[in-house]
C-alpha cells in the first residue's frame, strides 16, 4: 500500500509570491486578479502533478497572536498589504473553495503554528505531509514524514528534506530554531543577537550543538566580538528563540477526512468553471469545460453499463420515515447541564450549524442543531438576540459537547460546519 500524502498550503505566502511574480492583470471591470491567476495556475499544476490524497489551505488569524503578549514589537515593522492584493483576498478565498479544499484559521494563531500543529498531529509512517511554502522557518519541522515543498521561479519546485536543511543552515532540522534565534529575522522584527550572521550562527551551533550549550561555554568562544555580543544580549537570544519556535501542540478541530481530495474533480467542477469565467481567464475556462465534458461522458458510459448489469433484488419492508417528537431549545445553564448528561453516554450523535451565509470566511454560525437519539433533537442558539447566556459561555458548552473524545460525530458537510465554528473561535 502506497503512503498517503497531505499537502498544506501556506495561503498568504502563496498570495504574496504570486502578486509580486505575475505582471499586473485586471478584469474588464478593472478588478486586479494577478495574484488570483498566479495562484490558480500554481495550485492546478500541483494537483495535476502530485495528485494529493489530502489538500488544505491555512491562513493567519486577524487577531494579535500569543507572540505579541510577550513581545509587542513582533512584526511591528511590516508595512500595510498592497491595496491591489488586499482587494484580491476574497477572490482567493473563493478560488480555494473552488478547488474543493477547506481554508483553515484559528483565533490567535499564525498560519505557521496552525501548519505546525497539523503536521504534528497527522504526519506518520502512513502519511507524508508536504508544507507548501517558501518560508525558511518551516525547516524546523522537516523530518522523515514532513517535507518542505518550496515554489521557485519558472514553475520549478524545491523539495526540502533533511539534506536540504543542512545545505541551507549547516545544521539538522532540530537545530534550526537556535540558528534562527541567533540570526534573527528582520521581516518579522525578531532581533536575534547583534553581530552574528548566518555563517557565524552555523559555526557556533556546529561547535556547541545548541543555544543552551553556547551560553554554558561562552569562555570557549574565540571570536571576541561574538562572545561580547552573546554576553550582552542573552535576553534577546532567548526572546528570539521563543519568537521563531513554531507551535506544534495547538488543538486542531479537524480530522484527516476533512481534507480528502479528489484530484480529478478538484481541477474540474462547476464551481471552478463559474469562478474562472467570472475572472475572465479564457484559456483556463476552456480547459475546465473540456474536462467537465470528459467527466460527463465517462459518467454516462458508466451509467449505461450499470443499466445493463444484472439486477439485485432487495427483500424486506422499507423502514418508515422517522419523526422528531422530542425537540428542545437549549439556552440556560440547566439546559446545557441536562444536554451534557444526556449526550455523554451515547456512542454517536449528529450536528449541523445554522449560519449567516455560505462564505467560509465571512459567515458565522447563528445556532447549532444536535441529535443523539432517533426522534430527538435540540437547538443551541449562538446569535445574541436568541441566546440567554454569554457568547463565551455558550462557546464553552459547545466545545464540551463537540470536543468529547471517543464519540462519533456525524455531519452532512463537516468541513463547512467546522470552519463556521472556527470563525467564532
Amino acid at each position: 500500500m502506497s503512503k498517503k500524502r497531505l499537502f498544506i498550503i501556506d495561503s498568504m505566502a502563496m498570495a504574496f509570491r504570486n502578486f509580486h511574480a505575475i505582471r499586473p492583470l485586471s478584469t474588464s471591470q478593472g478588478v486586479p486578479v494577478n495574484a488570483v491567476y498566479g495562484s490558480l495556475m500554481f495550485l492546478a499544476g500541483l494537483i495535476e502533478k502530485e495528485k494529493p490524497d489530502y489538500f488544505v489551505f491555512a491562513t493567519d488569524s486577524q487577531e494579535k497572536t500569543f507572540r505579541h503578549d510577550f513581545y509587542e514589537a513582533y512584526k511591528a515593522n511590516r508595512s500595510d498589504m498592497p491595496e491591489d492584493l488586499a482587494i484580491q483576498l476574497p477572490l482567493l478565498y473563493r478560488l480555494f473553495e473552488s478547488f474543493q479544499a477547506p481554508l483553515l484559521k484559528e483565533s490567535g494563531l499564525e498560519a505557521d503554528d496552525l501548519i505546525g500543529s497539523l503536521v504534528h498531529q497527522f504526519a506518520s509512517p502512513d502519511l507524508h505531509c508536504y508544507i507548501v511554502s517558501g518560508d525558511k522557518d518551516f525547516m524546523q519541522l522537516v523530518c522523515d514524514n514532513v517535507s518542505l515543498y518550496q515554489p521557485k521561479k519558472g514553475g520549478e519546485v524545491a523539495l526540502i528534506e533533511n539534506g536540504g536543511v543542512f545545505e541551507k543552515f549547516g545544521c539538522s532540522p532540530k537545530q534550526v530554531i537556535d540558528i534562527l534565534a541567533l540570526i534573527g529575522d528582520s521581516s518579522d522584527n525578531v532581533p536575534g543577537v547583534p553581530g552574528i550572521g548566518d555563517k557565524g550562527a552555523a559555526k557556533l551551533i556546529a561547535e556547541f550543538g545548541s543555544l543552551d550549550n553556547i551560553y554554558l561555554n561562552l569562555d570557549k568562544i574565540s571570536n571576541a566580538r561574538q562572545r561580547k555580543g552573546l554576553e550582552e544580549n542573552k535576553e534577546l537570544a532567548y526572546l528570539s528563540q521563543r519568537l521563531v519556535t513554531i507551535k506544534v501542540d495547538c488543538t486542531v478541530p479537524w480530522g484527516l477526512a476533512d481534507f480528502a481530495c479528489n484530484p480529478e474533480t478538484a481541477v474540474a467542477n462547476p464551481q471552478l468553471l463559474g469562478f474562472v469565467e467570472e475572472m475572465e481567464f479564457k484559456s483556463y475556462t476552456e480547459k475546465v469545460r473540456s474536462r467537465l465534458k470528459a467527466q460527463s461522458a465517462a459518467k454516462e458510459k458508466a451509467e449505461t453499463a450499470a443499466l445493463h448489469a444484472p439486477e439485485t433484488l432487495v427483500e424486506g419492508p422499507l423502514a418508515p420515515p422517522r419523526e422528531v417528537n422530542d425537540y428542545r431549545l437549549v439556552t440556560t445553564e440547566e439546559d446545557f447541564q441536562k444536554l451534557l448528561g444526556d449526550i455523554q453516554n451515547v456512542p454517536a450523535f449528529a450536528f449541523d450549524t445554522e449560519t449567516t451565509g455560505l462564505d467560509r470566511i465571512a459567515s458565522v454560525p447563528i445556532g447549532l442543531s444536535l441529535s443523539f437519539h432517533s426522534g430527538s433533537a435540540c437547538y443551541v442558539p449562538i446569535i445574541e438576540k436568541d441566546r440567554v447566556l454569554s457568547e463565551d459561555r455558550v462557546k464553552f458548552y459547545i466545545q464540551e459537547i463537540l470536543g468529547r473524545p471517543g464519540q462519533l460525530k456525524v455531519a452532512h458537510n463537516a468541513k463547512f460546519d467546522i470552519q463556521m465554528l472556527g470563525n467564532i473561535g
